[in-house]
């Protein structure tokens, strides 16, 4: 099954007890409250994608992702700090499958959002 693939993957990366601390705190949340983040998390994503070409340190970029970080810290359940955001932004560089849409793989986009999340931390956290 692809999901115990992401999740074993996801465990060699990042640990056991952090997979399943991410996992909990999904569980714990009212199915509403669970169907009304992955929209945010869904419209944020197309925000950035949309704007991926802008300057990664814009005002209004800048404000997709301080809200990808809001939405990232109610899925770890935990607010990212400067090493695992940014190394959130690593792992869209290095595993595609964050930044494939529509079935085509976008470079372009993986960059972006390594250097708008790389601004981010550098005047955030």
């Amino acid at each position: 099954m692809k999901t115990d693939k992401y999740r074993n993957q996801a465990i060699k990366k990042y640990g056991k007890e952090a997979v399943e601390k991410w996992e909990n705190n999904i569980l714990k949340l009212p199915t509403n409250k669970f169907q009304e983040l992955i929209l945010k998390q869904k419209t944020n994503w197309e925000a950035l994608f949309e704007n991926r070409f802008e300057e990664a340190n814009s005002p209004f970029v800048q404000k997709l992702i301080r809200e990808h970080h809001k939405i990232t810290a109610i899925f770890w359940g935990d607010k990212p700090d400067k090493i695992s955001y940014k190394g959130l932004a690593d792992t869209y560089l290095q595993d595609s499958r964050y930044t494939t849409m529509d079935w085509e793989v976008h470079k372009e986009f993986a960059e972006f959002l390594a250097e708008a999340i790389g601004y981010f931390v550098k005047v955030n956290l």
